[in-house]
């Protein structure tokens, strides 16, 4: 007795890349939210802790945290802003630095992990 197995190879290969979209899609928005929630508490008076997230001064960083579609080709999606002080909070030296990407892609780790290791249906 013998068994044959058939794989639709091309069919298999477009519901996984399909999944992966939708994943990275998930991921990148709980990022998004995860930014915008963190950057949203007013800034102190004095500058809030050397190292943490910025205060919120005037909200313009927030409204500016987004995500790009999924580039299919290279199955990536990028998250962050285009507001120039974003960029210069993450990476200028002390004592200004508020490495809020950095910050939120370690307390996303976790979360990001269990969405991609989820079993496809």
């Amino acid at each position: 007795m013998t068994t044959r197995v058939e794989i639709k190879t091309k069919e298999v290969i477009s519901a996984v890349k399909g999944e992966l979209v939708k994943r990275l899609n998930v991921a990148a928005m709980s990022w998004v939210r995860e930014a915008k929630k963190e950057v949203s508490e007013p800034s102190p008076p004095p500058p809030n802790s050397k190292g943490g997230w910025p205060g919120k001064r005037s909200g313009h960083l927030r409204r500016n945290i987004t995500q790009s579609d999924v580039d299919v080709s290279e199955m990536s999606v990028q998250v962050g802003t285009n507001v120039e002080y974003g960029k210069w909070l993450e990476v200028t030296q002390k004592p200004f630095k508020r490495p809020w990407m950095s910050l939120t892609n370690k307390a996303m780790a976790r979360r990001i992990r269990q969405i991609f290791s989820r079993k496809m249906k």
